[in-house]
């Protein structure tokens, strides 16, 4: 029987590459960052993101076409260039007020639909209305 853990490359508590089929990813707890393409192309359509990390870097989750929708925990701070890119069906995203930086093109090409649901006053409420993406206050 497979370990959760063997889903992943994981150096130095970041997550490198994702390496299974599934759909419905959870991933592993004690992980501070999500790796740079770590999901690119993967059929994903939905994650857990463990409150251990601490950033999502670029194009993590670049061109996953079949995610929905995704939660990022209070721990995340940071959101790199181009992490959601492409990710054409990205309708909801709900962003804590504790991220602190949202990178260049991180929704770039989402859904059209797409909505960030975020705290008044936050990081997160300021980056979508500077790139035109609707916002829902918490």
């Amino acid at each position: 029987m497979k370990n959760i853990r063997d889903y992943f490359i994981i150096k130095d508590g970041v997550l490198k590459k994702y390496i299974n089929l599934e759909k419905n990813v959870v991933i592993p707890d004690g992980i501070i960052s999500i790796g740079s393409s770590a999901f690119h192309l993967q059929s994903i359509e939905s994650v857990v993101i463990p409150n251990s990390i601490i950033t999502i870097e670029s194009f993590a989750f670049l061109c996953c076409h079949e995610l929905k929708s995704i939660k990022i925990p209070d721990s995340v701070v940071h959101i790199g260039q181009g992490a959601f890119k492409l990710c054409t069906n990205l309708e909801s995203v709900v962003i804590p007020s504790f991220v602190t930086s949202i990178e260049k093109n991180a929704f770039f090409k989402c859904s059209e639909n797409l909505v960030i649901t975020t705290p008044a006053g936050s990081y997160a409420e300021k980056y979508a209305k500077e790139n035109g993406i609707e916002v829902k206050l918490i």
